[in-house]
């Protein structure tokens, strides 16, 4: 129990750095971007809103971070699904799922690990793919799991100068 409550704690208080340092400063950088629109509104506005994006997008991954309790309580499925749910619910992605894993195909570690992938992979296509759907397929193949994720994207620039 003593074990637990400790891992607890060191979860909230990882949680509470990542809050004050990537989303604090996200946001104190837009309130002075927000401040200085009376002045340059064509510069200011801008990146104002892409860094109260960048918030939101941190604020939703520590959520889902935070949702390790479904994942331990009901498993990968349930926890995937909920996610998955999620992000339909917004109406900015059709989501497509479909898990074919036994109980006992991953430890309990190696389920947090997936989803934690899973997890960016999503939050990639979110930010950058600009795709309005997105399949996500889970499955056993001999002793491996294999996780794939695909969208109708735009996909990532052949050289390192396409790239903004």
């Amino acid at each position: 129990m003593e074990a637990l409550l400790k891992g607890r704690d060191q979860e909230r208080n990882r949680i509470a750095a990542d809050l004050h340092d990537r989303v604090g400063s996200l946001l104190a950088t837009a309130r002075l971007h927000l401040s200085a629109v009376g002045e340059e509104p064509v510069q200011h506005l801008p990146k104002a809103t892409h860094l109260l994006d960048e918030a939101c997008t941190e604020v939703r991954q520590l959520s889902h971070q935070m949702a390790g309790g479904l994942l331990e309580a009901f498993g990968l499925q349930a926890a995937v699904e909920q996610l998955l749910q999620a992000i339909a619910e917004t109406g900015a992605l059709q989501v497509e799922w479909h898990y074919a894993v036994s109980v006992q195909a991953l430890s309990t570690d190696g389920e947090i690990a997936l989803y934690r992938v899973l997890q960016e992979l999503l939050s990639n296509v979110i930010r950058h793919a600009g795709a309005s759907h997105v399949a996500v397929q889970l499955q056993e193949l001999g002793e491996e799991v294999q996780l794939m994720v695909e969208d109708d994207g735009g996909g990532m620039p052949e050289t390192a100068t396409e790239a903004k």
